[in-house]
């Protein structure tokens, strides 16, 4: 047995199943160069046969001060009102100094088909245009479900400003029950090592049945007991709760960048409030369906065509990647087996499994191919030498900022449809099969458990909607480009602009695609169909 010292472990938060934020990546990418004048060099990919003529676009500089502490607001508390039916009075939101911007929270009805009932206030971030040719508000969702925005663009806001020029109040909001809006009053949500698991086929899934059904047995009493939040926590919910937010700022369109599941609340806006829209960005795309059954199995394929990108890349660059001589791919399923076999043990008590070693390896896929194989590289050697302190570091860093257990609380508010033990077994069968690397991997959803109500999600229908703008990585993991073509061949009106590469998203991070996302947003005026970037 293998014994290393693990210093300030913690736990690391799966990011196999959910569509984890791009925001951390985001930032490193903006500290260490400017977005502007960042490429796809290196990422592995075959060269690009042309090169988009990217718009011309003038802008001031624009001076940004990272934040030092994370943004604070009143967590939400239930209020009871007088039922009506007529529409919600729209408050104003307070805002306080917060960091380098700003915080707030706006009372919306806790049910939106009872608008004079009980409320909960959502905790808002803002971080104000610094150009005089303030266009307006440009409302960022960083994805989930269960992504804690307000968090994130705590030190990501001034970021945005930059790139967008300063030309729009940079605003941020917690969705329901996730980080300070109306969190749901159970430390197991918290919990970040719920409802994962190590899939093993062998036994007929039973071990793994009994685990997911104690899982979210618990999940569902904790989130009963927090009262009638759990009957109200669906995307169209979170897309109402944003169409009050967008009248109390003020604005008579919606800007809005969505990243992940943040396409899911931008398609579902767009189709309940399509004369509201005025400009909308869906980078790495949620189609109806991505989370459900057949969703998470491409998502898993798609974990495992990127993989095989690092591999191609490592096993290219001897130099910079040490496992090139063995092959990365067979050094990674060569520890996987003997982890599983041997997890190595730390001096408390705690223990570096291969389902730590997995997500590791599954975190590391959202970014690029290039730029991190050297460090994945270095990273599994630690790990072959019985050290996995530097590859815990990594991972914890790169993980989004998230409230556990709302991710399962969401889907099953949008009708996930893995909702009794056979479904269940069906699903893990299919996943290891075409994921036999990732799939051994697993977060367990059993809506049939749920105690809130499902509510499903609306018809994408956004006709009377402006042009929607998707944008999608050929190789991005957890979105695949597939779901970017679905989703802007269900939208009415949409242009599709791709990116040749690898990495979870990508608005923020290739200078073209940013300069065609800053015209569209400022001029409205979207890229030529069929545009591809670098």
């Amino acid at each position: 047995m293998r014994t290393v010292r693990l210093e300030g472990r913690g736990s690391v938060k799966f990011g196999g199943l959910r569509t984890i934020t791009a925001a951390l990546a985001l930032v490193a990418a903006a500290c260490s160069s400017s977005a502007s004048d960042s490429t796809a060099g290196g990422n592995g990919s075959d060269p690009i046969s042309s090169t988009a003529e990217v718009p011309a676009t003038t802008s001031a500089p624009v001076t940004t001060t990272t934040i030092a502490t994370t943004t604070t607001s009143t967590t939400a508390a239930l209020s009871t009102t007088t039922t009506s039916t007529a529409p919600p009075v729209v408050g104003d939101i307070s805002w306080a100094p917060c960091g380098s911007g700003e915080c707030g929270t706006l009372a919306v009805p806790l049910d939106h088909d009872d608008p004079g009932g009980e409320t909960i206030d959502i905790a808002v971030s803002r971080f104000a245009s610094t150009s005089p040719d303030r266009v307006g508000s440009l409302f960022i969702n960083f994805g989930g479900p269960s992504g804690e925005t307000n968090e994130i663009l705590a030190f990501s806001g001034p970021f945005y400003s930059t790139l967008f020029d300063g030309r729009f109040d940079i605003i941020g909001w917690d969705p329901r029950a996730t980080g300070e809006t109306a969190p749901l009053q159970c430390e197991s949500f918290r919990d970040d090592d719920i409802g994962v698991g190590f899939i093993d086929p062998g036994d007929g899934f039973t071990a793994e049945l009994a685990e997911e059904e104690a899982s979210f047995l618990e999940l569902a009493a904790c989130a009963e007991a927090s009262g009638p939040i759990v009957d109200h926590l669906s995307t169209s919910d979170v897309a109402s709760d944003l169409d009050l937010l967008r009248q109390a700022v003020g604005d008579d369109g919606l800007s809005y960048l969505g990243y992940s599941y943040g396409t899911q609340i931008g398609w579902v806006y767009a189709s309940l409030f399509p004369q509201n829209v005025r400009a909308m960005i869906l980078d790495g795309a949620v189609p109806p369906g991505s989370f459900g059954s057949a969703g998470l199995v491409e998502q898993y394929e798609g974990f495992e065509r990127t993989f095989a990108e690092f591999d191609a890349v490592c096993n290219a660059n001897a130099e910079r990647c040490e496992q090139a001589s063995e092959g990365l791919a067979t050094t990674v399923d060569r520890l996987t087996a003997e982890l599983r076999a041997n997890p190595i043990q730390s001096n408390d008590g705690s223990s570096y499994t291969a389902e730590d070693f997995l997500e590791g390896v599954l975190i590391t896929l959202y970014t690029e191919a290039g730029s991190s194989v050297p460090g994945l590289s270095r990273n599994i050697a630690s790990v072959d030498a019985g050290n996995p302190g530097p590859f815990i570091a990594d991972a914890q860093s790169g993980n989004s900022s998230s409230t556990a257990g709302v991710y399962k609380a969401v889907n099953c508010a949008d009708g996930f449809d893995v909702d009794s033990p056979e479904d269940s077994i069906a699903h893990l069968s299919e996943i290891v099969t075409v994921a036999p690397r990732f799939g051994q991997i697993n977060e367990g959803i059993r809506c049939d458990l749920w105690p809130g109500e499902i509510k499903g999600l609306p018809e994408l229908d956004t006709t009377g909607a402006p042009t929607l703008l998707v944008v999608g990585n050929t190789l991005d993991p957890a979105t695949p480009y597939e779901s970017a073509i679905e989703l802007d061949d269900l939208l009415d009106d949409s242009v599709l602009l791709t990116y040749e590469g690898t990495g979870h998203t990508i608005v923020g991070r290739d200078g073209c695609i940013d300069a065609f996302a800053l015209d569209y947003l400022v001029n409205l005026t979207p890229p030529p169909p069929g545009t591809t970037c670098p």
